[in-house]
């Protein structure tokens, strides 16, 4: 019985949940999507009473998402956006303006769902249960088409083809970049990688290309390929659009579409100048570039988005657990402290560049990484990028995933990588199994101008993040 909250979050979370799996078992969620789909024509197809940006990708598409979600309010649009996983509470997953779904809301909503698939579930011979996420995305079509929002912004879960919310039916697709991420579900190269987030790729609808190129094991031939056979206007990174970058931080936007130009009516050329990121790191330019290529398309599609609104949107924009940076009030001083979700290598990668950057102007008396990560995710590749910058590392583990890495192998697998890689370990590297218990100990020993960062997979992230929330500003 869906009565309260509580009970209308226990009803989604009780459905199979992949999320948790301690290995993820991709070859049963290589499935046709025509029951999802049969459920959304039964409650009259919510997911095509709103244009949807559809965004795949290995890394960065969430902080596209956030990007095309700023911009789009900033000029006026009631916009609805569904990402994956939740840091702190379930009702993030689905944001209308920014906002988190209300809870009376949730109850609203779950309690009509599990009517209508009672109703549904009689009519089939052998009715199938929907698992956590594809009922996650049916409560993100059917919120957004009650609340008449004019754009949805949906964020693909896991690879793009066989995901839920591929049922979707895009005015705009994105694909920002593939590099090896979930290689036992995806693939083991880039290019089948590729593949898979290519499946996003629908006939006739524009898709958006942050995919680089790579010699021999090449991703981006692969979603060209794709968009070829779909008969789909593809516009890339670098060929059709690009940044122009100052010494002082600030970057140029530019927009002159090749992929139109066999076209009687294309794009004109577009530059918008002196844009500057309040988000961190070198990586979330090229994010950005991504999510503008996104909303020229719109433009191109009728939606009236003014430059001041990007320039704006972009200016003031900050993502949870993206290179965040709070200040942490320890014993008797505070030191800045970086939460991130950085989970592989290209990610640990970005992260790095950041780091640099802030400790080249700050120039920290001590680095510390209070390291947790998930089982199937590159720790081999973040130890090799990350390890080196820093004086301290804790490792951790995270308690509310049961996918949780073990911090002892965590600490077998630094002494690996230290070995065959002959990277420098740092000069203090410790287990400390219990979240609460590293950031406790960090509290009482850091010392003034350290910098301490939190990362290795979203989850451990977040589990961080409730902990110290009282003591974070």
């Amino acid at each position: 019985m869906i009565s309260d909250y509580e009970s209308a979050v226990r009803f989604l979370l009780g459905r199979v949940n992949y999320e948790t799996f301690r290995q993820i078992p991709y070859e049963q969620m290589r499935q046709n999507l025509n029951r999802l789909k049969q459920f959304l024509a039964f409650l009259g197809r919510p997911d095509r009473r709103f244009p949807i940006v559809h965004v795949a990708g290995t890394k960065g598409k969430g902080s596209v998402c956030a990007m095309l979600d700023a911009i789009a309010v900033a000029s006026g649009l009631r916009v609805g956006r569904f990402t994956s996983p939740h840091l702190y509470s379930l009702n993030e997953r689905f944001t209308i303006d920014g906002v988190p779904c209300p809870n009376c809301r949730v109850i609203e909503i779950v309690q009509s769902l599990e009517k209508e698939w009672t109703r549904f579930a009689k009519k089939q011979s052998t009715p199938q249960e929907l698992t956590f996420f594809e009922w996650s995305t049916v409560f993100a079509f059917a919120y957004f088409a009650q609340e008449q929002v004019d754009l949805g912004v949906v964020e693909v879960g896991l690879g793009g083809r066989f995901d839920a919310t591929n049922v979707c039916q895009p005015t705009i697709g994105v694909i920002v970049g593939v590099s090896l991420e979930h290689t036992e579900q995806l693939g083991h190269t880039l290019a089948a990688i590729a593949g898979e987030k290519a499946g996003i790729i629908k006939p006739h609808i524009p898709i958006v290309g942050g995919v680089e190129f790579c010699e021999g094991d090449d991703p981006r031939r692969v979603v060209r390929q794709t968009a070829a056979e779909q008969q789909a206007l593809l516009f890339e990174k670098q060929r059709d659009f690009s940044l122009d970058k100052h010494s002082d931080g600030a970057f140029d936007f530019l927009w002159n579409p090749v992929a139109e130009r066999d076209l009687t009516q294309s794009s004109a050329p577009v530059r918008i100048e002196r844009l500057r990121l309040k988000l961190l790191g070198e990586h979330q330019k090229q994010n950005a570039a991504v999510a503008l290529a996104a909303i020229m398309l719109l433009r191109r599609s009728g939606f009236v988005i003014a430059d001041e609104n990007i320039r704006r949107a972009l200016a003031t924009l900050e993502i949870p657990g993206r290179v965040e940076l709070r200040q942490w009030q320890t014993s008797d001083s505070s030191v800045a402290i970086i939460l991130d979700g950085s989970h592989n290598r290209a990610s640990a990668e970005a992260l790095l560049e950041s780091l640099q950057t802030l400790n080249a102007e700050r120039r920290f008396s001590r680095k510390i990484l209070l390291f947790g990560s998930a089982l199937g995710k590159d720790v081999v590749g973040m130890f090799e990028t990350l390890l080196p910058f820093f004086d301290r590392v804790i490792l951790s583990q995270c308690t509310s995933n049961p996918r949780a890495f073990p911090a002892k192998q965590l600490q077998e697998t630094a002494k690996n990588v230290a070995s065959m890689q002959k990277i420098r370990l740092p000069p203090q590297i410790e287990m400390i199994p219990a979240i609460s218990d590293a950031l406790q100990d960090l509290r009482s020993t850091a010392e003034k101008n350290s910098l301490i960062c939190v990362t290795g997979s979203l989850y451990f992230m977040a589990e961080a993040g409730k902990i110290c929330n009282g003591d974070i500003s």
